[in-house]
This record gives structure tokens, C-alpha cells and sequence, in this order.
């Protein structure tokens, strides 16, 4: 949209190292920022607040053709004059750090609710990501969600602008047309996954590429035993587009994340001389992806690892060896990539008040204010032991406004619902953050 998303004053930063350009507009919260990039340009948002633009990375300007697809998505999002204004501070090789004046607010409800709900899709398609990329999903999980983030970007036109998920929505597509009826209606119990998956369904339906006929138990025409939630929803003409956008694209998977920093749940009992047991309680059909490290007593040098495998009885289980000279003086984290340096203390104490913010901030769209109110306490708690008093004070604030009404705004009006801000996989996450 020639008028911008965003009228933030932002200040211009170079980064020579990686030859990017930052804008920063505020400081983010005590949840972090949710992030997305799309045409050469990485979008963050507070986590906690999607209405709030914490910067826009230009990820990379040293070449014309690049920096011309760049200053395009730049003109969506801050408007065209301040995008080319950009583009003329980066041409002129200026290093120094530029203000790029905000405008002042206008006063037309209209167009400020619509940018709103724009604005808020750019935050559900990076929260929908992020969440998909998570480890400990079962493949349909992780699926529906890809596919609700396609959804998300066809309808702000940014489809192809993501990369890669044009070929995940592909595979995606296969995962859910794989499924039973009863695995379908199972997993169309998560918040939002009915519409996505009777979307999904329908979609390969109406190209003929189900592989459901001739199977009574999946049924040919599933679609048509579950009706969407609103009418929209059955616009088979964008469903096909979006589909004939993924068909031919190669598959790539998403880059893992580092969830956890200590376990929930984590339990380490030493059964033999040199033979440790540790245990997820409950998360035997979660152990896909987890693997169980151990350190020396100083956290630095690695000792041990092995991945984690449910046992048949619900557990998730991880044995490994250790050396009896270390036996008692062991420290031990769980991780989805093996290969991920140690965090150093206060590094581990602030990725943890990030990923303890992020659970208060979805616990608070999805309406449960007590819960959300003792996550916040806890971020408070992991930022002031990280040293971030700053990010301490936020998350203290924002427990105590939790449970009033929402009061996130945009311009000259409320963003969407906080309900509508929610995406698929929101419920499952908090709960298995838990």
C-alpha cells in the first residue's frame, strides 16, 4: 500500500559486518520481537504488543537489484517517499546514523483499522512460523500451521515474498491430505485448525489430487462433512491460487529453534556406576527432536549427549554415559539442535525471560489472565536476573495490567481483537511450555 503500514520515526543504522541496514523505531519488550522477512526485508515486532514496530532490517544493500526489491517492500510498510529516502542514504554510502522522520497521524478510521488488521497479519504470519518451526510437533501439528501462515500471507500478498514457504505449504498440503478422518478430526480440536484443514482438504479436492478415493477410511470428499466457520472461508478460487503458487517450488524444512533453556519436568537420576537417566514426564510422543547434553562443572565442556526416545509408558527418556570422575558435578540442558553453543548464565537467564514472555504474552490473547499475570512475574524475575532491569520493569507493568481490556492501538484506533490475533498452534505451545 503506497501509504505505508508504519509512521514510526525510525533511525537509520549501518551494519557493516553483514552489509545490512537497520531501522529502528522502539526498543523491544520483555517478550522480544517476533520477526519475518519478506523481499529482502526482516520485520519485528513486539512480541507482546503487534501493533508496535521495534525495527526493519534491510538485509542487504550492496547489490541494485537487491536494494530495488528491498526499497519495494520498504514502500509497503513505511510508504514510498521515506522508503526512497532510505534508498537515497544508502546509495550515498552515508555510514553514519540518519533519522528518517515518522508522519504525523491522520485521522481516517477507515484506513487505519484496515492497516491494522494488515499489521497484525504481518505478526500472526511471523508468530505462525516461528511456532512451526518449533520442536516436539507431531508432523500434522506442525502442517496445519504452515499452512494456516500461507493462508496469512496469500491474503496480505506476500506469498512469494517468504522464502521457502511457498514449498512448505506443498509438503504441508501432502501431511494433511495423509491424514485419516479420525486424525483429521483430532487435530481439527486445536484452536483454528478446523477452517485450515477444511481449506486444505477442499483445496486438493477441487485439483484432483487427493489420495483419499478408494480408501473407506478417508473418505473422498471430506471437505464436506465439516462446513467453515465463516463464509469467506470457502473462497476456492484464492485456495487454488495459493496452492498452484507451491506445486512446483523444491521442499525446505524450517531452521530449528532453541525452545528450551533447563527443562520443565527435567529429571536426571544416576542408575548405575557411569549410566544416567533423564526423564520428561509426559512427553513421550514429544521426543522427536530433543536431545540431552552434559556438561562439566564449569558449563563449558561438553561430556555427553543423547537424543531423547519415548520408553512405551509416556515418558521421554534420554540415557547417556558419564564418566565417573565427573559424577555428581554435572550440569545438563536439553536443546533441539545438539550443536548449539552453551549459553553463558545471564545469556541463559535472558533467552529464558524471552521465551517466559512470549508464553505470557499468547496466555494473554488467549484470554487467561491469572495464568498470563504469573508468566509476567516470572519474565520480570529472569530479566532483573539477566541485569535487564529495563525489560524487568515492562514485563512487572504488563503484570499488572493483566486482565483489563485490551488496550493495544494502532494510529487512531484498537487493533484487532486479541482473540484475532491468535494463531493455530498458540493453545498447543502454551501448553506444552508449560
Amino acid at each position: 500500500m503506497p501509504d505505508g503500514l508504519f509512521d514510526d520515526d525510525l533511525v537509520l543504522h549501518w551494519d557493516e559486518p553483514t552489509a545490512t541496514a537497520r531501522l529502528t523505531s522502539f526498543s523491544s519488550g520483555a517478550a522480544g520481537v517476533v520477526v519475518v522477512s519478506l523481499g529482502g526485508v526482516s520485520v519485528e515486532l513486539d512480541a507482546a504488543d503487534f501493533g508496535r514496530l521495534s525495527a526493519i532490517v534491510v538485509d542487504d544493500v550492496t547489490e541494485p537489484a537487491d536494494l530495488d526489491r528491498s526499497v519495494s517492500t520498504l514502500g509497503w510498510l513505511i510508504g514510498n517517499e521515506r522508503a526512497r529516502a532510505v534508498r537515497a542514504e544508502l546509495v550515498a554510502s552515508a555510514r553514519r546514523p540518519q533519522t528518517i522522520p515518522g508522519r504525523r497521524a491522520r485521522f481516517d478510521d477507515d484506513v487505519d483499522q484496515r492497516q491494522a488488521r494488515e499489521v497484525v497479519g504481518i505478526a500472526r504470519l511471523a508468530n505462525g512460523l516461528h511456532q512451526a518451526a518449533l520442536p516436539g510437533l507431531h508432523p500434522s501439528e506442525r502442517a496445519v500451521q504452515v499452512l494456516e501462515a500461507a493462508f496469512i500471507a496469500d491474503r496480505l500478498g506476500v506469498l512469494d515474498q517468504v522464502d521457502g514457504l511457498r514449498s512448505a505449504s506443498r509438503f504441508a498440503a501432502d501431511v494433511i491430505q495423509g491424514l485419516s478422518y479420525e486424525e483429521l478430526e483430532e487435530l481439527a480440536e486445536l484452536q483454528g485448525a478446523r477452517d485450515v484443514v477444511v481449506r486444505t482438504v477442499g483445496l486438493a479436492d477441487l485439483l484432483g489430487t487427493s489420495r483419499r478415493s478408494g480408501n473407506s477410511s478417508r473418505p473422498g470428499h471430506t471437505a464436506g462433512l465439516w462446513r467453515p466457520s465463516r463464509p469467506e472461508e470457502a473462497d476456492h478460487e484464492q485456495l487454488r491460487r495459493t496452492f498452484e503458487l507451491a506445486r512446483n517450488a523444491e521442499i525446505e524444512s524450517p531452521d530449528s529453534v532453541n525452545l528450551l533453556v533447563g527443562a520443565p519436568g527435567l529429571s536426571v537420576t544416576r542408575t548405575t556406576g557411569d549410566e544416567h537417566e533423564a526423564v520428561l514426564a509426559g512427553w513421550a510422543d514429544r521426543s522427536s527432536g530433543w536431545w540431552l547434553r552434559a556438561f562439566d562443572e564449569q558449563g563449558r565442556v561438553p561430556i555427553a549427549l543423547a537424543p531423547f526416545m519415548s520408553d512405551g509408558t509416556g515418558r521421554s527418556v534420554a540415557r547417556l554415559l558419564v564418566a565417573p570422575a565427573h559424577a555428581g558435578r554435572v550440569e545438563w540442558d536439553v536443546v533441539d539442535d545438539p550443536d548449539e553453543h552453551r549459553s553463558t548464565l545471564l545469556v541463559g537467564r535472558f533467552v529464558r525471560a524471552i521465551a517466559v514472555g512470549k508464553r505470557a504474552a499468547v496466555l494473554e490473547r488467549l484470554g487467561e489472565g491469572s495464568s498470563a499475570a504469573a508468566m509476567w512475574f516470572e519474565c520480570s524475575e529472569w530479566h532483573r536476573l539477566a541485569g535487564d532491569e529495563g525489560r524487568a520493569n515492562d514485563a512487572l507493568a504488563r503484570f499488572g495490567r493483566t486482565g483489563q481490556p485490551n488496550s493495544q492501538r494502532f494510529r487512531g484506533g484498537k487493533l484487532p481483537s486479541a482473540r484475532e490475533q491468535l494463531v493455530v498452534l498458540d493453545r498447543l505451545v502454551a501448553d506444552m511450555s508449560a
